[in-house]
C-alpha cells in the first residue's frame, strides 16, 4: 500500500497537506480540489445516511476520511475537520483503512 497524499480539510480549504508521490500528471488548483472532496464527502453523507463515510474507491486510487469537531476561534460552534488519505487501490482495501491509514488520520485530528 502506498500513501500518495495526507491533509486536513477546513471549511472547504486545506489547511496542511503533504504528497508524497504525484496523483496526477498535471498542476491542480488546491481550493479547487479541497472544495471538491469537501463536497464528496458531504454529498456521500447526506445521500447514503449512514453517518461517516470511511473512504472513497476508484479505479486506481482510495480516498480515506476521518472526521472530527473543532471549536475555532470566530465560532460559537464546532465545525468540521476533516483529515483525508489518498492511497493506492488494493484488494483487502478495508484491512488496510481499519487498521493503518485510520488511525494515522486520527491522530492527525
Amino acid at each position: 500500500m502506498v500513501i500518495r497524499e495526507v491533509g486536513l480539510l477546513f471549511r472547504g480549504f486545506t489547511l496542511v497537506k503533504k504528497s508524497y508521490h504525484k496523483t496526477t500528471l498535471g498542476k491542480i488548483d488546491s481550493d479547487l480540489r479541497s472544495g471538491l472532496l469537501t463536497a464528496l464527502l458531504n454529498f456521500a453523507e447526506t445521500a447514503f445516511s449512514t453517518g461517516s463515510v470511511e473512504y472513497f474507491q476508484g479505479n486506481r486510487l482510495t480516498i480515506a476520511f476521518i472526521n472530527a469537531n473543532i471549536l475555532a476561534d470566530d465560532s460559537v460552534e464546532p465545525e468540521l475537520l476533516i483529515s483525508y488519505a489518498i492511497i493506492d487501490k488494493h484488494k483487502r482495501i478495508d484491512k488496510y483503512v481499519k487498521k493503518l491509514v485510520n488511525p494515522l488520520l486520527i491522530k492527525g485530528a
